[in-house]
């Protein structure tokens, strides 16, 4: 999972996210203690359909999330974060990338 991206969501709401972007699905981030939500997303290009552009007359690619909603808008992932510390913590994402190996929407 290239790209996706990793927020730590915090339950007090005067805390700020922290966010992480993957890299062949790992990721790195100081998190501050704490009760979050994890918010896990990934989009990319759907390979056909495309949206207009900023600029009149242009497309853009229609950007397609391929992380299941109870992972990101409706997550149910979440983490306690006690202390400042390095710590690893894995999210087995089920349902995930609805797009086949050589890349086509299915």
């Amino acid at each position: 999972m290239d790209g996706g991206e990793v927020l730590f969501v915090p339950v007090d709401t005067s805390m700020p996210t922290e966010a992480a972007y993957s890299q062949n699905g790992r990721y790195t981030v100081r998190v501050g203690p704490g009760e979050k939500r994890v918010v896990i997303r990934w989009e990319r290009p759907h390979p056909t359909k495309t949206i207009p552009g900023m600029e009149p007359g242009t497309t853009e690619p229609l950007l397609v999330q391929e992380i299941p909603l109870k992972y990101n808008e409706q997550t149910e992932l979440t983490a306690d974060i006690r202390e400042q510390r390095t710590e690893t913590l894995d999210f087995v994402l089920e349902g995930a990338v609805p797009f086949d190996s050589r890349g086509s929407f299915t």
